[in-house]
C-alpha cells in the first residue's frame, strides 16, 4: 500500500520530480495483475504522475525525448527511434513507486515504454476507471521480476529488473528439481 502523502515519483538524471498522489489520507491500494496488461492508476493519481513524467521527460537530462501522436490506449508516446537503449530498456525518466517501509518498486525504460509500432514507444501506463484502486500494477510493468509472497507474515519481495543484472525470466530453468 501507498501511505497517503507518500508519492510516485519520476526520477530525470540528477533531478528528481515528485508526483504527489492524491486522494483521502490514510493508505492507498496498490494492486498488481498479472491479467491487466499495463498499470493503471485513479485519474486523481494518474494526471501528477503523467504531469511529473511530462516534466522529467522535458528536462535536460533527456534531450532526446521527441512527444509524437499518441497511440490508443496510451497518452504519451515518444519517437523510439531518437531514444537510446541499453539493458535496462529505453533511457527515460525512472519511475519509482514508494512502498509502505521505505521500499520502492522500480520501473525501467524496458517496463515503462511499450513499443507499439516501429518508430514509436509509448508511457505503459493508463488511466483507471475513477474508483479504481489507487494503482494497478500491470503485467508488463511486472515482467522480468521476480515476486515473492509470503502469505503467513503478509509481505511482498520483489527483485530489481532482472535485466539489469543479466538475467529474464524467459531464461529461468523450471526443470530442474529443488
Amino acid at each position: 500500500m501507498l501511505e497517503g502523502g507518500q508519492n510516485f515519483t519520476v526520477l530525470g538524471g540528477n533531478s528528481m520530480v515528485q508526483a504527489r498522489v492524491g486522494g483521502p489520507r490514510g493508505a492507498l491500494v496498490v494492486a498488481l495483475s498479472s491479467t491487466v496488461p499495463y498499470t493503471a492508476l485513479r485519474p486523481d493519481v494518474y494526471a501528477p504522475f503523467v504531469k511529473a513524467f511530462d516534466a522529467a521527460a522535458a528536462g535536460p537530462n533527456f534531450p532526446w525525448m521527441s512527444r509524437v501522436a499518441a497511440v490508443a490506449p496510451f497518452d504519451r508516446c515518444y519517437d523510439s527511434t531518437k531514444l537510446p537503449q541499453s539493458l535496462l530498456g529505453y533511457a527515460v525518466p525512472q519511475i519509482d513507486v514508494m512502498l509502505e517501509g521505505g521500499q520502492n518498486f522500480t520501473v525501467l525504460g524496458g517496463n515503462s515504454m511499450v513499443q507499439v509500432n516501429a518508430n514509436t514507444a509509448c508511457l505503459g501506463f493508463v488511466q483507471a476507471p475513477g474508483q479504481a484502486p489507487a494503482a494497478v500494477i500491470g503485467g508488463f510493468q511486472l515482467e522480468n521480476h521476480l515476486l515473492l509472497l509470503d502469505v503467513d507474515k503478509k509481505q511482498l519481495g520483489f527483485t530489481t529488473f532482472l535485466n539489469a543484472i543479466g538475467l529474464s525470466c524467459s531464461s529461468f530453468n523450471f526443470t530442474l528439481a529443488s
